[in-house]
């Protein structure tokens, strides 16, 4: 449970932004505010400086281009492959020193990579939406964008030290995003046909 917990808040918050998600989990792990579960030693990795300086520098650059209508649309569409790969990348680093059977390991792998890809899916969605709803224009993508931010950033850490709370939560946030999508489709759908 702890390990599905976290792994899956990882994933969660890698599928909305995983440069944050990486800086904001090895920083607080390079820190000793955190410490991974036994099972999971394997996240000590994202402590390690070079992954922090590149993931740094990567968050910074999505932090910009997320706040840039056009930009943020272009940057979203090369993350729908890249974030799901970040996730199954985070679990693969985090489970090599456990004791799983390839079995388990796999399947574990394809709910990450299945929960990253529904995020994003997710937060692209709303961003579209708000787009052809004219929220760019009253700042509702910016404002998105942020909540994006302190989300992955919070959480992501979080997912280590409180993952039965995280596990809650993101289910949460997966089962909205399963409600919300379809919708957003329905909505882009009519905006095309009018």
């Amino acid at each position: 449970m702890v390990a599905l917990g976290t792994l899956l808040g990882l994933a969660v918050t890698a599928g909305l932004n995983l440069y944050a998600t990486v800086f904001a989990t090895g920083l607080a792990i390079r820190l000793g505010w955190i410490e991974p579960a036994p099972a999971l030693d394997g996240l000590a990795v994202l402590a390690d400086m070079r992954i922090l300086v590149v993931s740094g520098v990567l968050y910074a650059i999505e932090f910009v281009a997320d706040k840039i209508p056009i930009v943020e649309h272009a940057w979203d569409f090369i993350h729908t492959l890249v974030r799901p790969l970040g996730a199954v990348w985070i679990g693969l680093m985090a489970t090599s020193q456990a004791s799983m059977s390839p079995a388990a390991e796999v399947m574990l792998l394809l709910v990450m990579g299945a929960a990253a890809l529904t995020a994003h899916l997710g937060k692209a969605g709303t961003r579209l939406v708000s787009a052809g709803t004219g929220g760019h224009v009253v700042g509702a993508g910016f404002g998105l964008s942020i909540l994006e931010d302190v989300f992955s950033l919070a959480i992501a850490p979080l997912a280590i030290t409180h993952p039965r709370a995280v596990l809650i939560a993101s289910l949460g946030v997966l089962a909205a995003i399963a409600v919300l999508v379809p919708l957003g489709f329905r909505y882009v759908r009519s905006l095309f046909r009018a």
